[in-house]
This record gives structure tokens, sequence and C-alpha cells, in this order.
């Protein structure tokens, strides 16, 4: 089945657009470094942005395609790339402890991809898809984090998107949750 078929079109990858933001990632950096990261950080734009015309992040246009503050693509920022969450393995794998996991994504958001801010959905996505973590609902997020603000602060942009911002607290309950799991009593 064509993309064209079901009434939409894939959006072609702009190499200029992304030549520009890798452009402006690397100023202030002198030669030979300057080249060497302008290079290496066009290649990952270039990459996710394939990435995420292959698994039809684009199709959707919605919401759900870009973070809260205007940045690439959550979902395809993690599908792109390996990322290093050794240190919540144990928590991914444990029954429950939604919110944790969800700060856990939150901070390797930031911390990774410098991408701050996830709505519930993409918590769900990434939390499903890169970290295999079953019986994850959007609602079940919204619900929790909604229910944690001491951990969290829930912004919403013009458009009306939700998203959560992991705050000091936040970072400092997933710590003591990681060393409970490492050391259980």
């Amino acid at each position: 089945m064509e993309v064209e078929e079901v009434g939409f079109k894939m959006a072609e990858i702009k190499y200029g657009e992304l030549a520009r933001k890798a452009s402006t990632e690397v100023e202030g950096l002198e030669e030979p470094l300057k080249s060497i990261a302008y290079k290496t950080i066009l290649d990952e734009l270039i990459k996710d942005a394939k990435d995420a015309k292959a698994s039809g992040t684009e199709l959707k246009g919605g919401p759900e395609t870009e973070s809260i503050s205007g940045k690439r693509d959550p979902i395809a920022a993690f599908m792109g790339r390996a990322v290093d969450a050794s240190e919540f393995g144990n928590l991914f794998t444990a029954k429950g402890s939604l919110v944790e996991k969800s700060l856990a994504v939150l901070k390797l958001a930031r911390d990774e991809f410098g991408i701050e801010g996830l709505t519930p959905s993409q918590i769900k996505e990434i939390l499903t898809r890169k970290f295999r973590v079953s019986g994850v609902h959007a609602a079940n997020i919204s619900r929790d984090l909604g229910g944690s603000p001491e951990y969290v602060s829930r912004i919403s942009d013009d458009k009306g998107r939700t998203a959560y911002l992991l705050m000091v607290r936040g970072e400092q309950r997933l710590k003591e949750v990681l060393s409970e799991i490492k050391t259980p009593n």
C-alpha cells in the first residue's frame, strides 16, 4: 500500500535545514573540531530524519511528532541511536513504578538529546518501543505524573499539547529508587 493511497504525502528530507541546524550547533568551536563536530552532527540529523521518515512518524503530522520545545522528534531520536540506559535497567524490568520509569525517560531525553518536556504519549512510545516495557498506557502516565507535581512540572504550548518537565525533586526521587533497587532490604 502506497502512502498516497491513504491521503498522506511523505515530506522530503530538507538537507539544507539540517545543515543549518548542524552549523548552529558548532558555532564557537575552532578548527579542526568544528569540522569534525559539524560532520558528526549533520550525519546524526540526517539519520534521524531518515529514521523518522522510514518509521512513518512524519505521516502523523500531528502534535506527537516533535517535542513540545520544538526540537526534533523524541521518539525518532530514541529509536535512531543507542542510548545508555544501563543505570535504569532494573527499574525498567521492575513491576509498577510508572512514575519513576517516566522520570527516567524524561532524564534520558534531557541528558542524551537535549529535549525538555515529553508528552505522555511520547513517554509511552519510548518506554514500549525502545525499552520494551509492557503494559504502559499514556492515560496512566498522564494520571500518575499529574499526581506528582513535586517531581514534574506540567506545561502546555499554544497548540494545547501538554508535556512534563523533570524537576530537581524528580531527579532526587529517581536516585532514591535506583539506590533501593540496587540494594534491596
